[in-house]
This record gives structure tokens, C-alpha cells and sequence, in this order.
């Protein structure tokens, strides 16, 4: 397969793009009609669907996010892999690529876009999930109206639901696992969170540790008891867990991991794998078991927190940078009006945001990255935290 994708000139590019548009207008036409949304939601949303139409080649060129062509090469090569295996054809074998990729190229294969022969191809579908997720919320009331809106108007979330990554995907899943888990909806919560695992393995991570978190805060209110054998008994299993593991060596491999894919950001960043002395460079940043370590995780973690604060050098990142303190200002406007009333539920969702920030902090340095991890991160929190804040009103 290619390395890069190269889309059919103008005007073909454009009528490719406006064909899967139009399909996307007959599906809220549809909901229209069956009184799913109203005539406003219907012009809403038929407006918001041209925001893919803003990015690769009117704002910026495609190769301002040259990942998009992995996604449309794998999805492209994917489906004709599948037309070849229903027609009875010999099919040659799929690009190597990792499993976040190819799951999410795979996805992308399996649904209604026309073809993929332009860069807007899977932003427009990606745009129309997005909206489909709001309507969703809107119709089950799963969030008040300014949310509703947060959702909408958030820069970051108009930018990564209109371009051909897999970043909205990752967004949409973690939202609709909070709905999932709060409704009791099971079945919906497994497919979401395998989905989730074959993307994004690391938010497995969060996700595990707000479970637990929440686990034990109930636990902790129904039978005090219950929870100090649960706690004492978790301490001799992770005493002996050490012990068995030789302690030495169980850090080593974790630190080991970490720096591994530390590097890997690090020489993105500033060696763009091209400098052949990088690792002796990146030995200054590397974490161990030291005084020195300690200080470059701290100042990783505060730098990731007030990410892009130290380079508002462009009209980018003083968006990117009002958007993350807006979120942090809605965050801590939800949190210090329910703490009193609902304190175990605040402390979870504020342990789970420190948590997910300081696991990411370890490993990410570029800005821009930084941004492009937080955002899942800070809308699956507050709205898990707001989604739980409701079933806790309604019980």
C-alpha cells in the first residue's frame, strides 16, 4: 500500500465529498420525519455537518495530520478485501499496521462512506457519528442543555469529529461507556469497552481505575468493616506480590516501559527519528529511581495540567489553551457545588482526573499531543461525573 493518499483533483474531489454530505442529510431528513429531531435540529445539525469542509485544503493541507492517510489506506484496502472475499477473489495481504489502526480503519471499512478516495471521507462520517451521539443525548435527556452545548461548541471536539482520525471515535466510545455504565446497559457497555481496548488500550487504564475507585467508595459507605478487609487484605496481596516479584526488578521493567514509550514522544519531539545521538540526548530526560527523576515528573505533570501555558505563540494554541482552562473552570464549578452534598462521588471523579492526567504526564512532552490525549480525558470526567451526580439525584 501507498504511504500517502492522493485524492482525485477539483471539482471530483468535491463531488465525492458532497455525495456522502447529502447521505448524511437524508439520514437527519429521516429523523426529522420520524419526529426524532425538530425542524431547528434538523437545520442545526444539517449546518454543523459542514465543518469537515473547513479542514484538509481550505484551513490546512492534509499533511498538517499525516496520519489520515494510514486510516483511509487501511479502510480502503479493508473493504476491498472484503468485496474480494464475497466475490470469491484472491486477496492480497492487509498492511502491517498496528491494531489500533487496523481496528479502526476496519470500522471505517464497515460503514455507509461512499468511498474513500478523499481526505473528508471518514472526517464527514466521523462528523456524523458525533452528531448522531448528540442526538442520542438529547433524546434520552441524558444531559442538561448547557453540556448539550459544551459538546457542540468545543473547539477540539468540532476539530478531531471533522477530520480522518480515530480521535473522535475514542471520544464518542468514552462518552457512550459513561451512559452505558449508569444506565446498566451491559451489553452495550462490553461492546464499548472492547472497542475501546482494541483503540486505546491506555484509557483501559482510567476506565479500571474509576471502577475500582468507585468500588471501594460504596463499599466504604455501606459496611466500614467490609472496606478496612478489602483495603487490609488488597496491602498483604500487593506486600507479597513485591515479595514474589523481586521488588528491584518489578521497578526496573516499569520504568523500563515507561521510558521506552517516553522516548518514542521525546524523539517525535525533538529528534524526529532523524539524530542519531538522540537516545544519548534523551538520557538527560529519562526516569529512574533518583532525586532527578522526581523533579522531571513533577514538572511533566504541572506542564501537562497548564499545557500550552509556555507556548501561546500562535492563534492554535491560545485556543487550545482557553478551551482546557474552560474545562477545568467547568469541572471545579461542578465540583465545589456538589462536594458537601455528594463528597465520595467528588473525590472519585477528582482521584480519576488526577490519575489519568499524571499517567499521561509520564510519557507525553509535545504540546500539541498533550492536548490531543487531555481531551478525552476531561470529557469523559465531567461527563462521568455529571452522569453520576444524575443517578444519584434520581435514586
Amino acid at each position: 500500500m501507498i504511504n500517502h493518499w492522493f485524492e482525485p483533483i477539483f471539482p471530483y474531489n468535491l463531488i465525492y465529498d458532497l455525495g456522502l454530505y447529502c447521505t448524511v442529510l437524508l439520514v437527519f431528513f429521516w429523523f426529522y420525519s420520524v419526529k426524532i429531531i425538530s425542524r431547528d435540529h434538523l437545520l442545526l445539525f444539517s449546518t454543523l455537518m459542514l465543518t469537515p469542509f473547513l479542514f484538509n485544503g481550505f484551513l490546512f493541507d492534509w499533511t498538517f495530520l499525516p496520519d489520515q492517510s494510514k486510516y483511509l489506506g487501511i479502510a480502503n484496502e479493508a473493504r476491498n478485501h472484503m468485496y474480494n472475499s464475497i466475490l470469491g477473489y484472491e486477496n492480497e495481504k492487509l498492511p502491517t499496521n498496528s491494531l489500533k489502526i487496523k481496528a479502526a480503519s476496519f470500522f471505517y471499512a464497515l460503514s455507509p462512506i461512499l468511498s474513500f478516495d478523499t481526505f473528508k471521507s471518514i472526517a464527514i462520517w466521523n462528523r456524523a457519528l458525533f452528531l448522531f451521539m448528540i442526538i442520542f443525548f438529547i433524546r434520552k435527556k441524558q444531559f442538561n442543555r448547557n453540556l448539550i452545548l459544551v459538546l457542540i461548541l468545543s473547539p477540539s471536539l468540532i476539530f478531531f469529529s471533522s477530520v480522518s482520525l480515530r480521535d473522535n471515535l475514542i471520544i464518542i466510545i468514552m462518552l457512550m461507556i459513561i451512559y452505558s455504565f449508569f444506565k446498566k446497559k451491559n451489553f452495550l457497555l462490553i461492546i464499548c469497552t472492547v472497542f475501546l481496548a482494541l483503540i486505546k488500550i491506555q484509557n483501559i487504564v482510567i476506565l479500571a481505575f474509576f471502577l475500582i475507585l468507585n468500588l471501594l467508595t460504596k463499599i466504604q459507605k455501606k459496611n466500614y468493616k467490609l472496606f478496612s478487609l478489602v483495603i487490609t487484605v488488597s496491602i498483604v496481596l500487593i506486600v507479597l506480590f513485591f515479595a514474589n516479584f523481586n521488588q528491584v526488578n518489578f521497578i526496573n521493567i516499569l520504568f523500563e516501559t515507561v521510558n521506552e514509550i517516553r522516548y518514542g514522544f521525546f524523539s517525535e519531539e525533538y529528534g524526529s527519528y532523524k539524530g542519531l545521538k538522540i537516545r544519548d540526548i534523551y538520557s538527560n530526560f529519562s526516569l529512574g529511581k533518583d532525586y532527578a527523576s522526581l523533579k522531571l515528573i513533577l514538572y511533566g505533570f504541572i506542564n501537562f495540567i497548564t499545557s500550552p501555558l509556555s507556548k501561546i505563540n500562535s492563534f492554535f494554541y491560545l485556543v487550545i489553551f482557553v478551551e482546557s482552562i474552560a474545562l477545568y473552570g467547568i469541572f471545579f464549578y461542578i465540583f465545589s457545588k456538589n462536594f458537601i452534598k455528594f463528597k465520595y462521588i467528588s473525590i472519585v471523579w477528582l482521584c480519576t482526573l488526577t490519575f489519568s492526567l499524571f499517567m499521561y504526564s509520564l510519557v507525553i512532552i509535545n504540546d500539541a499531543q498533550i492536548h490531543r490525549y487531555k481531551i478525552p480525558v476531561m470529557f469523559f470526567v465531567i461527563f462521568g461525573y455529571s452522569s453520576h451526580l444524575k443517578k444519584k439525584n434520581e435514586s
